[in-house]
């Protein structure tokens, strides 16, 4: 709970400073929580990683019904939202998969997208503190494919999106 309260009243002091506020999360707290946290949000950085919730939970080791939950309590809440897609080889790669992801935060009327393809810049870090890095294996996802899921997007959906972020 500490993290909150320092997070609430951070965003509130800058908030009544006149500063712009940013906040990047999955959402994965209490609806109460992130209430708390989003009426001092200017602009929201949300990652939405799947929307299968047992391939979620398999990958992350957490359901997503929490996360796809407040997504919807912060387009009530929060003035702007870009939901980022970590673009994931063997777990969220394939066009159905990514397309659902647009498909509901289209739903939810969030606008803007932003695709993250995967690199394994973080892997050194795994080795640094004494952890097995489970991507080791991967490849990074080809800029073709990437691009071919933004057209596709962008030709469906009212969504602007980017790829990187």
């Amino acid at each position: 709970m500490e993290q909150i309260d320092f997070t609430e009243a951070l965003l509130s002091v800058a908030k009544q400073d006149g500063i712009n506020t940013a906040v990047e999360t999955c959402g994965y707290t209490s609806s109460e929580n992130f209430r708390r946290v989003l009426k001092n949000v200017d602009y929201l950085l949300y990652d939405i990683k799947h929307i299968d919730s047992k391939k979620h939970k398999d990958f992350t080791g957490k359901d997503n019904k929490v996360i796809l939950e407040n997504i919807k309590l912060a387009v009530q809440i929060c003035p702007s939202i870009t939901a980022r897609v970590p673009y994931i080889p063997g777990f969220n790669d394939s066009e159905k998969e990514i397309l659902e992801i647009a498909d509901f935060i289209s739903s939810i009327s969030v606008a803007s997208l932003d695709i993250l393809p995967y690199h394994n810049l973080g892997s050194s870090k795994y080795k640094s503190l004494g952890k097995t890095y489970r991507m080791a294996s991967a490849k990074p996802v080809e800029r073709k494919k990437v691009q071919r899921i933004k057209r596709l997007i962008e030709e469906r959906y009212p969504i602007k999106v980017q790829v990187g972020g």
